[in-house]
């Protein structure tokens, strides 16, 4: 009897432990298909990263009232994956309360926010219908942020959206309870935000502004150049954190970085001259939210001077700037405008991804603003 237990006691333990492994397997397998696009078992949606393969599929629609007349409901898993949300105000029955918070009215900042909205409608909201926004502006007044963020918490929202860098450290500060979208704003790691994991509530797209190639392209039309200065804001993270990329590029690039800063925007004038009379022979302008406000006092003296203006934001290059490497302001605030439909539709911000931008454009410098000494050398 003890010889036949022993015989029949291994196929079961075999079968106790294949079933086992195919269970662990199929969990695992669930584990991945619930997590967002470009991450992995083994890769949080929680960590900072590019995300390069999170894309919108527009082929994959939600229909809310559809699925409400069929008394159904979508699964995460499918809210992620989808790219259009139809008939949204059905969900919670009535049009998705969303305030949006901006630092300063400006024509680049503008663009970001028409960016969030283009966002909405490309998966499919229609604002009034599926979403109603409310702005605040603190004209500037970074003081006024956090006097700003307590009146959108009173008013409970279905989602804030931050716009620039001081605007997102000021809500991540105070927001916990509410889903924070942010945009045209730096790295969180490299504010201080979080460490190594972010708060659930959180996601967006921040930019790596290329400061490195912007002085490599200056040097491309200006074989000689020795000098390269640079505005900005020293109450701004943002732009410190330029400053620091274009130290370090300097240094590789063998060229002295001249810097002035300015407190408010009738400085900038004058510390655009400073640098020019301390030997600049192009003035760059990088995430710095005082230098786009007042980028024509900046413009009228490097014009005067005759010194060319490189930034990392392509819409100033439209206002006269002489050329640039960056991200289109319009499709930063789109990408944003994207991950915030994902949460209006019910997605848990802590599952879509802080990401980077996904592109970034070259514009050169125009034929008439390059001068006969200027000799283009290939990269």
């Amino acid at each position: 009897m003890k010889k036949l237990i022993n015989q029949l006691l291994l196929p079961v333990i075999l079968i106790i432990g294949t079933s086992a492994l195919l269970l662990l397997s199929d969990l695992v397998q669930q584990g991945k298909r619930m997590l967002p696009a470009g991450t992995d078992a083994s890769s949080s949606a929680n960590e900072t990263g590019k995300h390069q393969d999170y894309q919108v599929d527009k082929t994959r629609i939600i229909d809310f009232a559809q699925l409400k007349e069929n008394n159904q409901q979508p699964t995460t898993d499918e809210l992620l994956q989808a790219g259009l949300f139809l008939n949204l105000s059905v969900r919670i029955g009535r049009p998705a309360e969303i305030i949006l918070i901006n630092l300063v009215d400006n024509p680049v900042l503008e663009q970001a926010i028409a960016g969030v909205e283009a966002g909405l409608t490309g998966c499919g909201l229609t604002t009034g219908k599926d979403y109603r926004i409310k702005r605040y502006s603190a004209q500037g007044e970074v003081a006024q942020l956090p006097q700003i963020t307590d009146a959108a918490l009173r008013e409970n929202p279905d989602a804030i959206v931050t716009v620039t860098t001081p605007v997102f450290i000021t809500a991540a500060r105070k927001i916990r309870d509410i889903p924070l979208i942010f945009t045209v704003a730096s790295n969180p790691a490299r504010l201080g935000i979080y460490t190594n994991k972010r708060p659930a509530n959180i996601c967006g797209v921040y930019d790596n502004p290329p400061v490195d190639k912007l002085l490599r392209m200056a040097s491309r039309f200006n074989s000689k150049l020795k000098n390269a200065g640079i505005i900005y804001d020293a109450a701004q993270i943002n732009s410190l954190i330029s400053v620091e990329k274009l130290r370090l590029a300097g240094e590789q690039q063998d060229i002295q970085i001249l810097e002035a800063t300015a407190s408010v925007v009738s400085d900038l004038g004058l510390a655009a001259r400073s640098l020019i009379q301390r030997g600049a022979q192009v003035i760059i302008i990088s995430a710095d939210n005082m230098a786009y406000t007042g980028f024509p006092a900046i413009k009228k003296v490097a014009d005067a001077a005759g010194i060319p203006i490189y930034t990392t934001e392509l819409e100033l290059v439209e206002q006269g700037a002489s050329a640039g490497i960056g991200n289109n302001i319009h499709d930063w605030g789109k990408q944003s405008g994207e991950l915030l439909a994902k949460v209006l539709a019910g997605v848990p911000p802590s599952l879509l991804p802080v990401m980077e931008t996904d592109k970034q454009q070259v514009i050169d410098p125009a034929p008439s603003k390059i001068s006969p000494a200027q000799v283009p050398q290939p990269y």
